[in-house]
């Protein structure tokens, strides 16, 4: 081992130790997975009392009671329970009308259903950068580069290099914080282009008052087990246009008319909506969610003040003028250590710390390689250094006393 070799070798470890101290220091335990839902008695009542009901399946009192609970609590006009966040994100872009050769602005930094959902619906993705002071889209690099490849011909906005509309663009709102929304508005509403949200982590944020998903046309939550609440698998688009919830919720149900006994499909629709176990699982959990909300904020303040002074690692606070929900929090290494992150990582994980890099970056994956893409610097030194550290509620009674 060279000299330089064994240094660095020396500062890994040292990272190891300061990023598990402070985990340790936080949270009170020396093992943590890097989230895991909250589950008791009222779940198990909930789900036992919807099989007693006799409504297991894709209707019943329980959905209509957790769509309700969904928009009182977020403030949708409607709420359209499905069976993931994926079929979420798919449907939204199919109801709003997309076309086959349109492209979709997302982050290149997302989890793959993002990406996975726009080609589904025979659109493709245009990947763009993300900011490093809130993880969303970079809108000030995005509007410099649409004015570079874009024109506008017929009220469309047409991507001069490749000839195709681009229709829709789908911020992520990641680990729950929601960026530069009210700039993104304005330069979708400049270029005439469709803003589709992707709020799958996002349940319970907020900017301004207005609840994430409610910014655009329409935004996808997800409920799948390591969300910030669960319904075992399940997502809900939220909006607040009666007509697109309508045909949202037709294409839910395979496009069938309301009818008592015939089966009429007006168009192609998918079987996605939400089964009523699901939807009862749901109902106990939104029960939970302003404690669980409020044990994260205290987690997300104790684990910033503890990597405060840290040498190797930053805390990711995300944007003050977002109310996030904190589902995962976030260090970010020092530059110098970027290309050690996965020796890191196993040695957080072999001491029995759950913690994980963010994706990696959708443009990377071989299905998206033809796709469209600007400059990705930011994301790409985002990805080599963000490690998300345990974020579960139930971390947190003991700062709560």
């Amino acid at each position: 081992m060279t000299p330089h070799s064994k240094v660095q070798n020396n500062l890994v470890i040292e990272a190891i130790d300061e990023i598990a101290s402070a985990i340790q220091l936080v949270t009170g335990v020396e093992k943590a997975v890097l989230h895991e839902p909250m589950i008791g008695q009222v779940e198990t009542d909930a789900v036992s009392h919807c099989i007693a009901g006799g409504f297991v399946s894709s209707v019943g009192p329980a959905i209509t009671q957790f769509e309700n609970m969904l928009c009182e609590y977020t403030g949708a006009e409607h709420a359209v329970a499905v069976a993931s966040g994926t079929a979420a994100l798919h449907l939204m872009l199919v109801a709003s009308d997309i076309r086959s050769d349109s492209e979709v602005l997302v982050p290149s930094l997302t989890f793959v259903a993002s990406g996975n959902a726009i080609l589904q619906a025979n659109a493709m993705p245009h990947f763009v950068d993300s900011s490093p002071a809130d993880l969303g889209i970079d809108v000030a690099k995005l509007d410099g580069y649409l004015a570079d490849i874009t024109e506008m011909r017929d009220g469309c906005c047409w991507n001069v290099k490749t000839g195709r509309v681009i229709s829709h663009v789908m911020p992520v709102h990641i680990f729950g914080h929601i960026g530069n929304i009210e700039g993104l508005k304005a330069l979708a509403e400049r270029y005439n282009i469709q803003i589709v949200e992707d709020s799958a982590e996002a349940l319970g944020s907020l900017k301004g008052g207005r609840h994430a998903g409610l910014f655009g046309t329409c935004g996808a939550v997800s409920f799948n087990g390591n969300k910030i609440i669960t319904t075992g698998a399940g997502g809900a688009i939220l909006t607040d246009d009666t007509n697109l919830a309508t045909r949202i919720r037709a294409l839910a149900t395979t496009a069938k008319r309301d009818h008592p006994f015939l089966y009429w499909h007006d168009s192609l629709g998918f079987n996605y909506r939400m089964p009523a176990l699901n939807a009862a699982f749901g109902v106990a959990q939104m029960g939970r969610l302003d404690t669980m909300l409020e044990a994260k904020s205290r987690l997300r303040m104790a684990y910033q003040d503890a990597y405060s002074t840290a040498r190797y690692t930053a805390f990711f606070a995300g944007p003050d003028d977002c109310q996030a929900n904190h589902w995962l929090n976030a260090i970010q290494l020092d530059q110098s250590l970027s290309q050690h992150r996965d020796t890191i990582l196993h040695g957080l994980n072999e001491r029995g710390y759950g913690c994980r890099p963010v994706w990696n970056l959708l443009s990377e994956l071989p299905h998206f390689r033809d796709c469209p893409s600007m400059s990705l610097d930011q994301a790409t030194d985002l990805a080599n250094r963000l490690i998300n550290i345990p974020s579960s509620a139930i971390l947190a009674p003991n700062l709560l006393g």
